[in-house]
């Protein structure tokens, strides 16, 4: 058996054998057991969960010291416990360590803590500078008590999650058995037994170094996945051609319907001939949905009868087009809403510009034939379940209409 850090002789220690679990029902059976080498359960499995606060100054003192401080909070109470950092000793997987424990405040401020010898060596090793959070972990530890011939030990089965703001970055299950009194030589014969189960392996490492290395690694996957654009700058779309908001058409000319407004003139038309032709072919360096943006301001709202809407128009023009069209008939008619002397204008305002008038019959000769011409117009179909209405002159039967 090995003594604690040198100078604290007498002090308490916190003798434990750990094992990370690779098989989660390897945990569960063996906290099912009653009867472990010669141990014996009293009582049934407890519950409890915990949330593990590690603490250091900014430069390290506790850790270069060879300590750990931890506020443990239960939903209860916080608990202010100092562990040194010895490694396991022997070729089982037995945990020797000084443990000081103290109540403690809900700051992180030790000058205000109840007195204790935990609050005193946490005080001497920092210097009185000021604690900062490491990592944090979140336990939920399921525990019985076993003993043999007068040495108790606490048996627990911990799912611990590492905590990064909040956040979940990496989950493991530990199995920990805690010399509570009696022989260490009795610990030993369970460290034997657990040590044969394939599924448990020696936790050479603690739980607090486990959840350093998962907030390190997510942080540096976090690194890796941020884009190497400046701040602020927005990632291409997935077609490889920068993202930009449509403008209108400048000196690109393109072929478009003669229904286009006539009050969205090209925003630099004052810079191009008249008498350029329409059929100018387009530069290459440039296509016409990423064309200029116009230095002339936002064209006016006209009174156009559509929106102007072309087949190559992105959506974003288009709807900006629809929208500008509206807009513009909406204006038109605000000054008749507003003095109430048209109605129809109120009318209009609310009503889109489809129902201001029925919609034409795009076959006013006929449905088609079959050879493409217009055929005679089929009357309506009767609805099923509706009576045969009475023919011209009140004759029925078999002078009805069908």
């Amino acid at each position: 058996m090995t003594t604690a850090t040198p100078g604290l002789d007498g002090q308490p220690l916190e003798i434990e054998v750990k094992y990370r679990v690779t098989d989660p029902a390897a945990g569960e059976r063996w906290l099912a057991e009653t009867a472990i080498s010669g141990f014996l359960s009293k009582g049934r499995p407890t519950r409890v969960t915990v949330v593990d606060q590690y603490l250091d100054t900014a430069a390290g003192a506790l850790r270069a010291a060879g300590y750990v401080a931890r506020i443990r909070s239960d939903g209860g109470s916080a608990t202010l416990t100092v562990k040194s950092t010895a490694e396991p000793t022997g070729a089982g997987a037995i945990h020797r360590r000084l443990e000081l424990e103290g109540p403690a405040g809900p700051e992180l401020e030790p000058n205000a803590w109840p007195a204790s010898a935990a609050r005193t060596l946490l005080l001497e090793t920092s210097g009185g500078a000021p604690l900062v959070e490491l990592v944090s972990i979140r336990q939920d530890r399921r525990k019985r008590i076993l003993e043999r011939n007068g040495t108790a030990v606490e048996l627990s089965l911990d799912d611990v999650a590492a905590l990064r703001d909040g956040a979940v970055v990496a989950t493991f299950v530990e199995l920990e058995v805690e010399l509570l009194r009696g022989d260490e030589a009795d610990l030993a014969r369970l460290d034997a037994r657990f040590t044969a189960d394939p599924d448990l392996a020696p936790a050479r490492g603690s739980k607090l170094q486990s959840a350093l290395d998962a907030v390190a690694k997510s942080r540096e996957m976090d690194a890796a996945d941020a884009p190497s654009a400046p701040a602020g700058a927005r990632k291409r779309p997935a077609g490889g051609k920068p993202r930009t908001r449509p403008s209108e058409p400048a000196s690109e000319p393109r072929s478009e319907p003669a229904s286009e407004p006539a009050s969205e003139p090209p925003s630099n038309s004052a810079s191009k001939p008249a008498s350029k032709p329409a059929s100018a072919p387009k530069p290459a360096s440039r296509p016409a949905s990423q064309s200029a943006p116009s230095k002339a301001g936002p064209p006016k709202l006209g009174g156009a009868r559509n929106p102007g809407v072309v087949g190559d128009d992105t959506i974003a023009e288009a709807g900006r087009k629809v929208l500008r069209f509206h807009l513009a008939r909406m204006i038109a008619r605000e000054a008749g809403t507003r003095e109430g002397v048209d109605p129809e204008a109120h009318l209009r305002r609310r009503i889109p510009e489809r129902q201001d008038a029925p919609a034409p019959d795009p076959h006013p000769g006929g449905r088609p034939a079959a050879g493409g011409r217009p055929g005679p117009r089929r009357p309506a179909r009767r609805p099923r379940g509706r009576p045969r209405p009475a023919a011209r002159g009140g004759r029925t039967g078999a002078g009805a209409v069908g």
